[in-house]
């Protein structure tokens, strides 16, 4: 188990930024990809659901925050990069965030080496490696 205060501040900031800006959403997730210390992309899901590529591989045709974050960081960095995932209750709280297989089979392709994701509202994150 990971705790909150363990994360580099700078991440949990730039991820209560952007809860900010989706708290009205009904799925409020974000996603932040790092390679060497350093934040490469950022992103929340996406709530369109017209894109064809969420046709073919989500259930819910809505882009998922890692595959936004992946979408948008250089390629170049991703390759044993960590992801950060967090989801947020409408009240500000952390919820589980581990992401679907779907995702996780992505990160993995892509050379994410582990992800970090939020499991409760008491500010507890779990590790994953891929």
């Amino acid at each position: 188990m990971i705790k909150e205060e363990d994360i580099p501040t700078s991440y949990r900031n730039t991820a209560l930024e952007m809860f900010e800006n989706i708290k009205e959403q009904k799925w409020r997730l974000v996603a932040i990809l790092v390679s060497k210390s350093s934040p490469i992309s950022v992103a929340s899901n996406d709530l369109v659901k017209t894109h064809p590529f969420t046709h073919t591989f989500f259930e819910h045709r809505r882009r998922h925050a890692e595959f936004l974050c992946l979408q948008k960081a250089p390629s170049s960095k991703i390759d044993g990069s960590i992801m950060f995932v967090w989801r947020f209750l409408k009240n500000g709280n952390l919820a589980m965030a581990k992401p679907c297989p779907m995702c996780t089979e992505m990160m993995q392709e892509k050379g994410v080496k582990r992800v970090i994701y939020s499991v409760s509202a008491i500010g507890q994150f779990e590790m994953m490696k891929l």
